[in-house]
């Protein structure tokens, strides 16, 4: 072996050693034969108890069995590239990690093993958890505050008008059958605001008809509350758009418009959907009653409601923005920036 040689492998296992990600290697057979600084302090294993010894060492137990099989696959160029998986440590903690695998082929193109660098990712698959935890804490506090703005009023409401209408069943029939008629609508109400709701819970209707349409849907309830209601589409949705981010569109300008229809006693309302090169810009206007305190929340002209604050959750949990104007008998203009993936 040449000085030259010596002094190459030398500077190539220093420079292993020095990476901070975990750099191994294996044979043919899936028997390590190097080992560096980073998989010591990843896996907890040190060179001289790792090499020698099979990958599967740091498998899971439920790939042992398969282990053969994935071995096989990654040196016939099956598996590659970085993916995702869970490693096991010396102590038998399970680590996330990514793996970027590739194969080793000597001067002759006969594959001699395999060589793959793992990087630890637990910390960022724990902020991940973190934020969908934080996200479905935040679900639930927006539907218990959509509940007690509207079905739980209204359920309350009804029962004092029940009660209202049993008293003067005997003594005035006919306000009894005004005040039940008037209960059958509020009911009705009830009704819709739940198929509304459990609507909202299930974004995957998007899935089936693309997020036009399902605007297109929305804007139809104006019609129905007599508001003369219209779309207008700026380019297309070129870009795919992430389906959480397009759910959270879909929900804002449910927001928005449910806004309208129940506070704005607006005649006419419009939304655009303008589908930018990054992001997907939307505007619900209506030509109502508006409101004129800069702190006020849309939702109810008390400024007690929470339609702004549950359209500002959602676009912040994927990046988005929210911006409300308004001015009290000019109507409400509300501005969205939705990107198609999440920051």
């Amino acid at each position: 072996m040449s000085d030259s040689f010596s002094e190459g492998e030398g500077r190539y296992r220093a420079i292993l050693q020095a990476v901070a990600d975990a750099v191994i290697s294996c044979d043919t057979e899936g028997v390590i034969d190097s080992w560096n600084s980073g998989a010591e302090s990843l896996y907890g294993y040190t060179a001289g108890e790792a090499i020698g010894n099979p990958i599967g060492i740091i498998m899971p137990w439920e790939f042992i069995s398969s282990y053969d099989e994935r071995i096989k696959a990654a040196v016939a160029g099956e598996i590659s590239g970085i993916f995702e998986a869970k490693r096991l440590t010396k102590d038998k903690l399970t680590v996330s990690v990514s793996i970027n695998v590739s194969r080793i082929i000597d001067a002759q193109g006969n594959v001699i093993g395999l060589a793959a660098v793992h990087r630890d990712v637990s910390s960022q698959k724990l902020a991940e958890k973190g934020r969908r935890d934080l996200a479905v804490v935040e679900e639930r506090n927006r539907l218990a505050r959509e509940i007690h703005d509207t079905l739980a009023q209204s359920l309350t409401l009804m029962v004092l008008r029940m009660g209202f209408a049993g008293e003067a069943m005997a003594s005035d029939p006919a306000a009894a059958r005004a005040e039940l008629e008037s209960i059958a609508i509020l009911a009705t109400e009830c009704v819709e605001e739940v198929r509304r709701s459990v609507w909202d819970l299930q974004p995957q209707a998007l899935d089936s008809s693309g997020l036009v349409e399902a605007v297109q849907n929305e804007v139809k309830r104006l019609h129905l509350n007599n508001i003369d209601g219209a779309l207008r589409v700026s380019g297309a949705e070129i870009v795919a758009m992430d389906p959480r981010n397009r759910s959270a569109a879909l929900r804002v300008i449910q927001e928005a418009l449910n806004n309208v229809i129940k506070h704005s006693k607006a005649k006419t309302a419009s939304v655009f959907l303008g589908f930018d090169p990054e992001e997907l810009c939307i505007t619900v206007a209506d030509n109502g009653i508006g409101f004129d305190h800069p702190g006020r929340q849309v939702g109810s002209p008390s400024g007690g409601g929470f339609g702004l604050t549950s359209m500002q959750e959602r676009a912040r949990l994927i990046g988005g923005s929210v911006q409300v104007q308004s001015t009290l008998g000019q109507g409400t203009t509300v501005n969205v920036c939705i990107p198609y993936r999440s920051a």
